[in-house]
């Protein structure tokens, strides 16, 4: 959280988030050229990625030369997007959405104005953040609030992600509760794609 906040105050976040997703784009065609199967691979994007000038130009340009096939790819944006610049992120994103690009909301609950934003944002994808995880099996509230929050965003043709699933207990209660997709320590830390590869092998858990 202290790198991105020093990126993003100093600007170098603009470059490494484009060179990110240019090799999570070319990462992504010798994947699919071995015949991994997977429905998307998410891009975390800051909101100062956004506003640059020629962000979409060069989102346009990756998918272009990767050859990167439309809903592959998927931003996890915040509602931190739509402080500032609302009219301009609002558009940014629909235009980024007709060139294949699909959205998440990611960190769902942690800012303000949470359900006002799903009804401003053209996103397929609600991701419930880890501190609604946390405390899942011990606490009748947080079960409360998670199934409500899956049943809202099936309600609204929204898929559903659980982040930072670390007990097997809590991937059954989530899976009792019909979410869509569970991502954390529970299947595996972060890796880097030599051995992310692996799991992809081994087919017992899709990238997300």
């Amino acid at each position: 959280m202290e790198f991105i906040s020093i990126a993003e105050e100093t600007g170098l976040i603009i470059p490494i988030g484009e060179q990110v997703l240019r090799r999570v784009c070319w990462q992504n065609k010798i994947w699919r050229q071995k015949g991994y199967s997977y429905d998307v691979l998410a891009i975390n994007v800051s909101p100062v990625q956004m506003r640059s000038q020629n962000f979409s130009n060069t989102v346009k340009e990756i998918i272009n030369k990767t050859e990167t096939k439309k809903g592959t790819i998927e931003f996890e944006i915040t509602e931190s997007v739509l402080i500032k610049y609302t009219d301009y992120n609002l558009k940014l994103i629909n235009e980024l959405k007709d060139a294949g690009i699909k959205f998440a909301l990611d960190d769902f609950g942690t800012e303000y104005s949470s359900l006002n934003y799903l009804k401003l944002l053209p996103i397929s994808t609600l991701k419930i953040d880890k501190s609604f995880i946390d405390h899942l099996k011990n606490s009748i509230v947080e079960r409360a609030i998670n199934s409500n929050i899956i049943n809202l965003a099936h309600s609204i043709n929204l898929s559903v992600v659980a982040e930072g699933v670390e007990e097997e207990e809590q991937v059954e209660i989530l899976k009792d509760m019909n979410c869509d997709e569970i991502q954390g320590f529970y299947y595996s830390k972060p890796l880097p794609a030599e051995e992310a590869e692996k799991l992809l092998s081994m087919q017992k858990i899709f990238l997300t």
